[in-house]
This record gives C-alpha cells, structure tokens and sequence, in this order.
C-alpha cells in the first residue's frame, strides 16, 4: 500500500509536463487541418508578367555591438552589395552574424 501511494505521488511529478505537451499536440493538430488562404502550387492569381524588377540590396560600412557586450564588435565596416537575381552566400563561422544580417535586410 505505501509502495503504491508512493508511485501515485511521483506520478503527479509529471502532471505539468504531461498537460503542457498535451496542449502543445492539439496545437500541432490545429496547425495541421489550417487551410492556407494562398494556394502556392495554384496557377490562378495575380503574376508579374511584364513587369522588370530592378535595384540591388547595398550595407555600406556597417557597425554592429550587441548592447550587453559593447566592447565587442560583430560587425565593423561591413560592406554588401547583392545584385538582382543573383545568390549571396554568408560564409561567417557563426551562424549568429549570418542571422544578424539577414534580420537587418529584413529577411527572415
């Protein structure tokens, strides 16, 4: 009887745990049935055809310091030019810096 009270007990440990991963399943499964409002493999829609896109993505000197290590730059007179159509590899060690710029041209 003691034995069983005290598995019981231990059981109730885990309650939290088993409630926050029940609630993280049905967001899964909700996320799952959502119906996108943009069918991507659709052909109807709107296109671009006809219009030419022109323009270049350009950092010129760049400085970056996170706030709690100012003495320490990540970035320091970075220069970027990526022209149009064309890939652009980030070849940092860190993966840090190659999100850093990636969040200050506003891709994520």
């Amino acid at each position: 009887m003691t034995f069983g009270a005290m598995q019981t007990g231990g059981l109730f440990l885990f309650l939290p745990n088993m409630a926050a991963a029940r609630n993280s399943v049905a967001s899964m499964i909700k996320l799952s049935d959502t119906v996108p409002e943009i069918e991507a493999d659709s052909p109807d829609g709107k296109t671009f055809a006809g219009i030419s896109a022109q323009g270049q993505i350009r950092l010129e000197n760049v400085h970056f310091r996170y706030p709690t290590r100012p003495t320490i730059h990540v970035l320091h007179g970075l220069d970027l030019a990526i022209e149009l159509s064309t890939f652009c590899m980030l070849p940092w060690p860190s993966s840090n810096v190659c999100l850093l710029l990636l969040g200050l041209l506003g891709i994520y």
